[in-house]
């Protein structure tokens, strides 16, 4: 019976921490002349969804992912 109970337990656990939503974040550079220059205003986004966000003039971005089959993060810079 205690194997049961542990058994369904641990499962419970994965269904609950496999359904949390999932944060990225980072920093968005491009480089000059050998340097590392953060891009503000570089657009993050994930894909199949109208989730994203915009890079700070640290070049950070921080984007909490929604939960999607196929997840890819896209980033873009005009």
């Amino acid at each position: 019976m205690k194997q049961i109970i542990s058994a369904l337990l641990l499962f419970a656990f994965f269904i609950i921490s496999s359904a949390r939503a999932q944060t990225v974040s980072g920093n968005v550079f491009e480089m000059q002349e050998g340097k590392k220059v953060p891009l503000q205003g570089a657009n993050v986004y994930q894909t199949k969804t109208s989730n994203g966000t915009t890079s700070d003039e640290k070049g950070f971005f921080s984007l909490t992912l929604k939960r999607s089959e196929h997840d890819a993060i896209v980033f873009s810079y005009v």
